[in-house]
């Protein structure tokens, strides 16, 4: 469940002791190390309908054309994903 005010989201996986703080019983870290470096944060979470995630867009992120790099807004996709997938699983 979507915890807005410390904008984390629990992803019902457990996380083992043994495994380090953050990793689920399957060995995943969430959120990633990238997710973290992006400035990811969750705004909102609605239990099998929504899952909203914001990214700043950096200038050390932007193309030529002044706009966020497309590897960039890849990386912020995966990184949204991985939660969402993480939450089907749990």
């Amino acid at each position: 469940m979507f915890n807005p005010k410390r904008g984390q989201l629990d992803t019902g996986l457990s996380v083992s002791e043994n495994q380090g703080a953050g990793r689920t019983e399957y060995g995943l870290e969430l959120p990633p190390k990238i997710f973290k470096a992006m400035q990811g944060e969750f705004l909102e979470y609605v239990e099998g309908q929504l899952l909203t995630v914001r990214f700043p867009v950096k200038e050390r992120y932007s193309n030529p054309f002044g706009c966020m790099q497309g590897g960039m807004i890849v990386a912020a996709m995966d990184n949204t994903l991985v939660h969402c997938h993480s939450l089907i699983l749990g």
